[in-house]
This record gives structure tokens, sequence and C-alpha cells, in this order.
């Protein structure tokens, strides 16, 4: 469970890092935060059960979310009684994230500080 909460951090993280680096106002970045946090619950499955959810755009979406994948190992870790290698999927998925979120963020922010 601790290996699935660390990955979400960092996928989370990487996220924020990506976001300060699009966002050029702290008082953008203060409205967008909770936009983007509120949809990202609601896509990934955290605000209703993604099972319900019948639209594949919707649902393609969804797969997008960090929050979806480590609802998903969370769930299956407690109901199903998986083990890490039973989640690895999901894992890599959150791993690839944050280290695509935290790349792209950083360069961006490397570049709009040298201009």
């Amino acid at each position: 469970m601790i290996v699935v909460v660390f990955s979400f951090i960092f996928a989370i993280t990487a996220l924020g890092i990506l976001l300060v680096s699009l966002i050029r106002t702290p008082q953008a970045l203060q409205v967008t935060i909770p936009i983007v946090a509120t949809a990202m619950a609601m896509l990934g499955g955290a605000f209703w059960p993604i099972d319900i959810v019948q639209n594949r755009f919707v649902l393609f979406l969804g797969e997008l979310m960090p929050i979806k994948h480590s609802l998903e190992s969370m769930m299956n870790i407690i109901i199903n009684e998986y083990t890490l290698i039973d989640i690895i999927q999901p894992l890599g998925i959150l791993l690839l994230m944050g280290t695509l979120f935290m790349g792209i963020g950083m360069n961006l922010m490397e570049r709009s500080t040298k201009a």
C-alpha cells in the first residue's frame, strides 16, 4: 500500500510542477488548481464508481488521471488481496505519468527562466 501511495504522491507532485510551469501568474494558478483537482477526481472515479460511466471518451480521459490508477491499485490490494506483483501495471503507469509530467514541467520551467 505504501508503494502505491508514494507512486501517487510522485505523480501528483509532478503534475503540480507541470501546472506551475504552464501557468504564469499565481492568481491564475489559484483558480486552475481547484478546477483540475475536481475534474481529476470526477474522471478518475473518486466521486462515483467509474464502472457506471458508459461514454468512451470519458473513460479514456479517466485512464489519463493518476487517481484512477491509484484507486484501482488500493482497492485491489484491500478487497482482492493483490500483491506487489499483481499491481505492477498501475504502478508503472503512475511512475510513467510522474516521469513524463516532471520531465515536461522541468523543461518548460527551464526554458521560461532562460527567456
